[in-house]
């Protein structure tokens, strides 16, 4: 298992980040090994289906650059971490405008020699199993990858039976080959209305999921596993002690 973390640019010692605009909002950044100073991807928090997509950064800095899949309506942001809700972000006309912006930016971004790398979310167009395995079958020769994040695909009704519900994503998307990384953490519940609540991103060990139960069927994938970057000794500290592998080399 290599373990990376999603790392603001100022703390992560990407130099260069400054060149990759607004692609580099956060920076995937290995913590130990040969390769610690080498980015996995640099990550924007943007809606790319906005339409405002960020210029190619350089090539030199790593291979891929990352983002969430999207989601409509598309001038709306997200709030206290949490995406807004609608049919039509799943449903036909999220899909067709995430389809569309990939037709137009794979191209460009091979010629860079870069691929990118789409972060699927419950409130997105890639939002489960299904709508993942689809658009990776459509886009099959295109330069186009995954980041899972198995929680980031719970809604607040799927928390109680978690354990259950990570497992299967892990085990049917986990191995693929076009996913190249897990990401491991757990939900914070945020309300956002009367009688609404909805989740936000939380450092594994911080919410109401059992962080074993993130951990284990994460790491039995065998792919490079990211942790956000709050409370880090924390999280790094269930790891080792639980006995779940990792590369030779001091943590930071």
């Amino acid at each position: 298992m290599i373990l990376h973390v999603l790392r603001q640019p100022q703390t992560a010692g990407v130099w260069d980040a400054p060149d990759a605009g607004g692609w580099a909002e956060r920076v995937i950044m290995p913590i130990e090994g040969r390769a610690r100073e080498t980015p996995l991807a640099l990550f924007a928090s943007l809606n790319l289906l906005a339409g405002a997509v960020p210029r190619t950064p350089p090539s030199r800095l790593c291979s891929h650059v990352a983002g969430w899949s999207g989601w409509l309506p598309p001038e709306t942001r997200p709030r206290q971490g949490t995406f807004p809700s609608g049919p039509e972000t799943w449903m036909g006309e999220g899909r067709a405008r995430l389809d569309d912006l990939v037709e137009w930016l794979a191209p460009s971004l091979a010629d860079a020699g870069f691929r990118l790398a789409l972060r699927p979310h419950a409130r997105h167009t890639l939002n489960d199993v299904p709508s993942c395995l689809s658009f990776i079958k459509r886009w099959n020769d295109a330069p186009i990858d995954l980041i899972l994040d198995p929680a980031a695909m719970l809604t607040d009704d799927m928390v109680a039976d978690a354990p259950d519900h990570i497992a299967r994503i892990a085990k049917a998307l986990g191995g693929h080959e076009r996913v190249i990384a897990i990401v491991a953490a757990n939900v914070r519940r945020v309300p956002t209305g009367p009688h609404r609540v909805e989740l936000a991103e939380a450092p594994v060990h911080r919410g109401p999921i059992d962080p074993m139960s993130v951990l284990e069927p994460i790491v039995a994938c065998g792919r490079p596993v990211i942790l956000i970057e709050q409370e880090l000794p924390k999280q790094l500290g269930l790891i080792r002690p639980a006995g779940l592998p990792t590369p030779g080399g001091a943590y930071s």
